[in-house]
């Protein structure tokens, strides 16, 4: 493949220099069998004429590949129609028979209407010399043919030229050395050059020229070694102003028969506009990850500091309803308490929150009773129930493990959590918490906790934030009820640090006003294991 090489600068004047390169090797080939030919028969007429045909095939050879593509083709046009004039008229027919390549030359390498006038003024000398016959007068519609051919030929090079120049991104061809080839406009305009052949005359070496660390082409060049071809490297590149910019690069390698890497094709796009909104990205989602962790912070840190006088607070308004107070003293002092109990669980919701948010929550692995938790919650909150007149009743499943290993203090939290909640939105009727094994997979048991109410419901369209922080049905509920909506968030959070899932349940009733409410189920799965067993840690299914 190296004997076709053209050193032209553009792509169309290689792919003549190569079909040219292509005939005139034939020809000096078969010069170099005619001249054996003759020394073999003693045809010594011919031997100083082989000689220089020879000599003037391998110049024309040389002129086209030196690059001057388009004089090696006027010159290989001019011989072989003046040759047959020289020979002696035995041989004037073969001769002209072979015209049919300059014919050929003519039509692919200059343009398709020199075929067509070469061929008519061979069949006028084949008159006038008096060799006009039937074969070569088809030198006219072969000639045509050529014509044809070359136009296919012009189509097809016109739709690829029209592709490679208007292309947006970049594409270029190089040596394995680094030694630009080829590009087209877009690759120009992309490095600050005027035109496709001011690069390719500028840029002498790719790795020094181009990149800003000259040792990626290298890299580039032994991965290409490895597999071929390469998509969306990026990396550092500079312009011919000196401004660096941020490129994507794609390239194949072209090999020879041998295996060896012959040339490098590649496409470029310039990405720096890309690579800075990367970055503001990247600089905005750390500013604001700073931010939450300092709002987290904050939030832990004034939690604290609030909660340790506020149970002050209420430490010693217990100690003075322990004294002798009048009965208005009494009513303001039960006030204040009972605020400070309420602002005490807000500011602790606050911290757990925060905690989590922040991942400073552990999650434990401890064995204990599990029915026993779960009673202890219910007869903690069975006062507060029973003081609004609800009915709140548990029930164990059978089937379900005297004990258990996990963290039973989270465990307790949201059972307190989802047990508040529905009391504080139960005005009446009942509460009933009902837990039970789902299955028990490789020593590790899922366990369904689950609490259903008869409160106010929500509607439809509220349903879906019900486990968002600071999430409640509306503003009224919030003046009506209090809390902070953290209960459902902090819960979902904890159970899924315990590695099971929260949800929600909706039964229909009839109620009065627009939407449709709803009786508020929420439940939870989570996985623990029996006895003596190590819990699982698998997502359970909800």
């Amino acid at each position: 493949m190296n004997l076709l090489k053209v050193r032209a600068d553009d792509l169309d004047s290689r792919r003549k220099g190569r079909v040219l390169a292509i005939l005139l090797l034939g020809i000096e080939s078969a010069l170099v069998v005619l001249t054996v030919l003759n020394v073999i028969y003693g045809e010594t007429q011919y031997y100083l004429t082989n000689a220089t045909l020879i000599s003037i095939v391998l110049g024309l050879y040389l002129l086209n590949r030196s690059g001057f593509v388009r004089a090696a083709s006027l010159l290989t046009l001019a011989l072989c129609a003046a040759t047959p004039l020289l020979l002696v008229d035995e041989s004037i027919t073969g001769a002209y028979m072979a015209m049919v390549i300059p014919v050929l030359v003519g039509s692919s390498l200059l343009a398709p209407w020199v075929g067509i006038a070469v061929a008519a003024l061979m069949v006028v000398f084949a008159f006038l010399f008096g060799i006009a016959s039937l074969t070569l007068v088809m030198l006219l519609p072969i000639a045509a043919l050529a014509y044809l051919f070359a136009q296919s030929v012009q189509t097809a090079e016109d739709r690829y030229r029209s592709i490679f120049e208007n292309a947006s991104e970049g594409i270029c061809r190089s040596t394995p050395e680094g030694r630009l080839l080829l590009v087209n406009p877009a690759m120009a305009d992309i490095f600050g050059y005027a035109s496709p052949g001011e690069m390719v005359s500028s840029v002498r070496d790719i790795a020094s020229g181009l990149f800003v660390d000259p040792g990626q082409w290298d890299r580039l060049i032994g991965l290409l070694e490895e597999r071929d071809s390469l998509s969306g490297a990026e990396g550092l590149a500079r312009r011919k102003d000196g401004r660096e910019i941020w490129c994507s690069l794609s390239a194949r390698a072209t090999r020879d028969a041998s295996g060896n890497i012959t040339g490098v094709e590649g496409f470029v796009d310039d990405i720096t506009e890309r690579k800075a909104a990367e970055e503001a990205m990247r600089e905005a989602r750390e500013l604001a990850e700073a931010a939450s962790r300092a709002k987290s912070e904050f939030l832990a840190n004034m939690s604290h500091e609030i909660r340790t006088p506020m149970n002050g607070i209420i430490g010693m308004t217990d100690l003075l309803l322990d004294t002798k107070l009048d009965e208005d003293q009494r009513e303001f002092a039960e006030t204040v308490r009972s605020s400070g109990e309420g602002l005490l669980a807000i500011l602790n919701d606050i911290l757990d929150f925060s905690k989590i948010e922040a991942g400073k929550v552990t999650i434990e692995n401890t064995r204990f009773d599990l029915g026993r938790e779960v009673e202890e919650v219910v007869a903690l909150m069975g006062g507060r129930a029973s003081a609004k007149g609800l009915e709140l009743v548990s029930y164990l499943e059978p089937g379900l493990p005297a004990a258990v290993r996990g963290d039973p203090f989270r465990l307790r939290q949201v059972l307190t959590n989802l047990l508040s909640n529905a009391i504080k939105f139960t005005g009446e009727g009942e509460i009933v918490v009902k837990t039970g094994p789902v299955r028990e997979v490789a020593g590790t048991v899922e366990v369904r906790f689950e609490v259903t109410d008869t409160g106010i419901g929500i509607t439809r369209d509220q349903q879906e934030h019900l486990f968002e922080a600071f999430s409640q049905a509306d503003a009224s509920t919030t003046r009506r009820y209090g809390g902070t909506g953290l209960g459902l968030a902090i819960s979902r959070q904890l159970v899924e640090l315990m590695g099971g899932r929260s949800g929600w349940r909706a039964s229909p009733v009839p109620a009065a006003g627009s939407g449709l409410p709803c009786r508020s189920r929420s439940w939870r799965r989570a996985r623990c294991a029996p006895r003596g067993r190590t819990s699982g840690t698998s997502e359970p299914a909800a």
